[in-house]
C-alpha cells in the first residue's frame, strides 16, 4: 500500500503571499471560471482577488453602499493596475471621474466585455469591503455574480458583485452559520441551532426578510454540518410558486447528534424509508403504519426478528431504532458526507473514527469500516469510483467506494490532515502542519511540499486557466496565520512519481489486480433506485456538496 514516503520530495516556496487586515480566514471560494477567489475570515470581511493576474491583483474589501441593507463604508481606489485577463465574469465600465480611467465589475456571464483576448491597462479598482457581518466569516461560495456568506452572527448574506452591495440578509437561524451550498435558485444552510434551511437567491418578490426562507429542515437533536443536495428528475414545470423544485429532490444533512438525515425538499419533511426498500405504501404495496409506515411479515417478505432483526412493536408493527430518513450507526458525531455520482449511496464520516456507506431508498448500512482512520475522520471527497478521506490520525487515505477497500495511505503529515483537493491525478492536502502537499494519487508517493505558512491551513482550492497558450496551475491555501499563499503547481501531474525508498513489486501488482477485479465484481452493485438524478448530470443540476468541509 502506497505509504506517502519518497527520496526526491520538492519543498516548494510560495509564489505569493497575500492577507487580511487581521485574524485567522476560515474560507476559499473560487468562481466556475476560476477568474475571482473570495476569501472570509476572522476578521468579519469578505475580501475579493483576481486570480488570471500576475501578480494576484487585489480587488480590495468589498464595502457596502450607503442605500444597502447592510452597514455602508464607503470605497477607495486603489493605484494603476496593469496586464487585466478577460473573463466571463468580468467587464470594464467606464467611471465618470476626472481622470480617464475605468472600473472593473465582475459581472454575469454571457455579458458583453472589452477586448475579449487582449488586455487592458491603466486600470483603477475598487477595493470595496463587504461588511456587514457582525462575527467571523464562517463559509462563502460564488453564484455567477453572487458571493453568498454564512457567519458567527447567525446570518447568510447576499453580496452583489456587480454593484459591490449587500444586497440582502437572511433572517432566521439562531446559531452559527456551517455550511452553504448554492443551486440556480436556492441557497441552502446549516447551523449550531440544529436546523438546516432552504432560502431563495432571487429575492426580488421577497416582501419580508423571513419569507425568503421558503423550507426549514428540523429533527436534529445536535449541531447540524454537513449538507448535500441531490436533485431528482425534472417535471420540467415549475411549482403553484414559480419554483423549480422535483419531488425527487433530496437534502441531506449530517449531525452532531451522531446522525445523518434525508430529506424531501418538495414537502421539507424527513424521508420515510423501509426495511423493503421504497416510499411505504407507493411501489410495493405495503399497508401503511402509524409511526414507520410499514405492517411487518406482510408484503415486503421481511420476517419480524429474523432476517432484518427488528422487534415486532405494537402501534407501528417495528421496533428497530431506524427512523424513518434518519441514519443511526454512528457513535460520535457526523463530521463529514459524501454521496456517489449517482446520488443512490450516502457515505458518512465521524468522530469515531468510522466511515458508512449507506443504501440510501433503504436507510440501511451496506459497509462500516469502523477503524478507517486512527481517529476523527474529518473530511471526505467522492471522484468517480474513488473516494478520499482525512482525519486526524495525520493521514489521508483512498478508497474503491463501492466496497469501502481501502487501497492506499498517504503519509508525511506531522498533524491532522483537514482538507483535501484532487486534480488531475494528484492529491493536494492541507494540514494543521502548516504544510500544503501533493501526492501521486495512484502510487501514494509524496511529490511536493508546500512550505511558508505559520499557522494551521484551513482551506484549499485548485486555480486552472491559460495564459498566453500555457495551462497555468497553482493551489491556493488559506491559514489560520491570516494570509493566502499562492503555489505553483504547473506540471506536476507530468512528473515521474519518487521512486519509494522500498517498494515491494509484488504488493503493488497485487494491489492493482485487486482493484480490477473489485471493479469487475462491484460493476452492478448499484441499489436500483427509483428517483435517480440524471445521467452524468453537470454540477447545478446533479449532486452539489459544501466546498470545504
Amino acid at each position: 500500500m502506497g505509504n506517502g514516503s519518497g527520496k526526491e520530495e520538492v519543498v516548494t516556496e510560495p509564489l505569493e503571499t497575500l492577507k487580511h487586515d487581521k485574524g485567522g480566514i476560515n474560507c476559499l471560494a473560487l468562481s466556475s471560471d476560476s477568474s475571482l477567489l473570495v476569501s472570509g475570515g476572522d476578521d468579519s470581511t469578505l475580501r475579493l482577488w483576481s486570480t488570471k493576474t500576475e501578480p494576484t491583483e487585489d480587488l480590495g474589501v468589498l464595502s457596502t453602499h450607503p442605500h444597502s441593507s447592510c452597514p455602508a463604508h464607503s470605497p477607495t481606489l486603489h493605484p494603476p493596475t496593469h496586464l487585466l485577463y478577460p473573463s466571463p465574469f468580468i467587464t470594464l465600465t467606464q467611471l465618470v471621474h476626472p481622470s480617464p480611467t475605468h472600473l472593473l465589475y465582475p459581472c454575469i456571464p454571457n455579458s458583453t466585455y472589452v477586448s475579449p483576448f487582449t488586455y487592458s491597462t491603466l486600470t483603477y479598482l475598487p477595493p470595496f469591503t463587504y461588511r456587514g457581518h457582525e462575527g467571523f466569516i464562517q463559509c462563502a461560495t460564488i453564484r455567477e455574480q453572487w458571493v453568498i456568506t454564512g457567519s458567527k452572527d447567525c446570518t447568510v448574506k447576499l453580496w452583489d458583485m456587480v454593484t459591490a452591495e449587500c444586497v440582502f440578509t437572511y433572517p432566521g437561524h439562531t446559531g452559527r452559520i456551517n455550511r452553504l451550498i448554492c443551486t440556480e435558485e436556492f441557497i441552502f444552510s446549516t447551523s449550531h441551532d440544529k436546523t438546516a434551511r432552504a432560502w431563495l437567491l432571487d429575492t426580488n418578490r421577497v416582501e419580508e426578510p423571513e419569507d425568503s426562507c421558503i423550507r426549514i429542515f428540523e429533527g436534529h437533536t445536535g449541531v447540524v454540518s454537513a449538507i448535500i443536495f441531490v436533485c431528482g428528475p425534472s417535471v420540467g414545470v415549475p411549482d403553484e410558486q414559480g419554483w423549480n423544485i422535483n419531488p425527487g429532490d433530496t437534502i441531506f444533512t449530517g449531525s452532531f447528534d451522531n446522525t445523518a438525515r434525508s430529506w424531501s425538499f418538495d414537502t421539507g419533511g424527513c424521508l420515510k424509508v423501509s426495511e423493503c426498500g421504497v416510499e411505504c405504501g407507493v411501489e410495493c404495496g405495503v399497508e401503511c403504519g402509524v409511526e414507520c409506515g410499514v405492517e411487518c411479515g406482510v408484503e415486503c417478505g421481511v420476517e419480524c426478528g429474523v432476517e432484518c432483526g427488528l422487534e415486532c412493536g405494537v402501534e407501528s408493527g417495528v421496533e428497530s431504532g431506524v427512523e424513518s430518513g434518519v441514519f443511526k450507526g454512528h457513535r460520535m458525531p457526523i463530521t463529514c458526507m459524501a454521496t456517489d455520482p449517482k446520488g443512490l449511496i450516502l457515505y458518512t464520516g465521524s468522530q469515531d473514527k468510522s466511515v458508512i456507506a449507506w443504501d440510501v431508498n433503504r436507510g440501511t448500512i451496506m459497509k462500516k469500516v469502523d477503524e478507517a482512520h486512527g481517529s476523527a475522520v474529518l473530511h471526505m471527497r467522492v471522484e468517480n469510483r474513488l473516494m478520499y478521506t482525512c482525519g486526524m490520525d495525520n493521514t489521508a487515505r483512498c478508497w474503491v467506494r463501492e466496497g469501502l477497500e481501502n487501497t492506499r495511505i498517504y503519509k508525511d503529515h506531522t498533524d491532522t490532515v483537514v482538507t483535501a483537493k484532487f486534480h488531475n491525478g494528484i492529491l493536494y492536502t492541507g494540514c494543521n502542519d502548516c504544510q500544503v502537499r501533493a501526492f501521486d494519487a495512484k502510487s501514494g508517493t509524496l511529490k511536493r511540499k508546500f512550505q511558508g505558512h505559520t499557522s494551521a491551513v484551513t482551506s484549499l482550492v485548485v486555480c486552472v486557466h491559460k495564459h498566453q497558450g500555457e495551462l497555468i496551475t497553482r493551489v491556493i491555501s488559506a491559514s489560520n496565520d491570516g494570509t493566502i499563499k499562492i503555489w505553483n503547481a504547473t506540471g506536476i501531474s507530468d512528473e515521474p512519481p519518487p521512486v519509494p525508498e522500498c517498494q515491494d513489486h509484488d504488493y503493488e501488482k497485487n494491489q492493482e489486480k485487486k482493484l480490477h477485479d473489485l471493479e469487475r465484481r462491484l460493476s452492478d452493485y448499484f441499489p436500483a433506485n427509483k428517483t435517480t438524478p440524471t445521467t452524468s448530470p453537470p454540477p447545478e443540476l446533479g449532486i452539489i456538496e459544501d466546498a470545504d468541509e
